[in-house]
Order: C-alpha cells, then structure tokens, then sequence
C-alpha cells in the first residue's frame, strides 16, 4: 500500500479556519453597522422609502430583538444535530432575512401592521 499524502497541509487548515472565522467576524460587523449606513440613505432627500425619526429608531434597534432567541434556540440545536447542522440551519436564516430586505419597498410589514388601517 502506498501513502497517500494529505492534500491540504496543517498551514492551509489553519488559513482556512482563520478566514471562516473573520467572514464569521465581517457578518457580525455587516449587522451591527449596516443602520449605521442605511438610515441616512432612508432619511436624505429623493429616498425611495422615506421614515420618520421614529421609525428610524426601530430599525435601528430592533436587529438586537431575534439574537435574544438565537441565544436559546442555537445551543438546543448544538446539542441535538450538532454543531455543524446549527451553523447551517444559522446561515439559512441569515441568508433567508438578508434577501427579503433588499426586496423591501416599504417601512411597514404590511396593511394594519402599525396600527393604522
């Protein structure tokens, strides 16, 4: 039998672990920084969707709201399927919530969502 070296080297793991974990790190950042650019877009004259202050504040902090959740939810799923499975299952809905903002072309949910009819 004949050995069969390694494609990938122990160097070219540990690159490819430290890029996972800084696109992991520039996730984090895009979500937490992404009000940071996107209110003053919404607010300047010739927006497409305009807000008040108001709804500006909620935009801003409402992102921080589902990580309460996540905090829970993510470990049972660990536990369960495994780690590999709830990175999955995270990236799918990170995926799944980025896509249906850019389809956005309003402030509101829907019809009645903010009280109003």
């Amino acid at each position: 039998m004949t050995d069969r070296k390694s494609r990938s080297t122990p160097f070219m793991k540990q690159c490819l672990v430290t890029a996972a974990v800084g696109i992991n790190m520039i996730g984090c950042g895009a979500f937490f920084g992404f009000p940071g650019i996107l209110l003053p877009q919404l607010q300047g004259p010739g927006s497409l969707i305009r807000m008040t202050e108001n709804q500006a504040s909620w935009l801003a902090s409402v992102g921080s709201i589902p990580m309460i959740f996540g905090n829970f939810l993510v470990p049972s799923i660990m536990t369960r399927a495994g780690r590999k499975v709830a990175i999955y299952c995270v990236i799918l809905i990170l995926i799944l919530s980025w896509f249906t903002l850019s389809l956005a072309t309003s402030y509101e949910v829907g019809p009645g969502w903010d009280g109003y009819p």
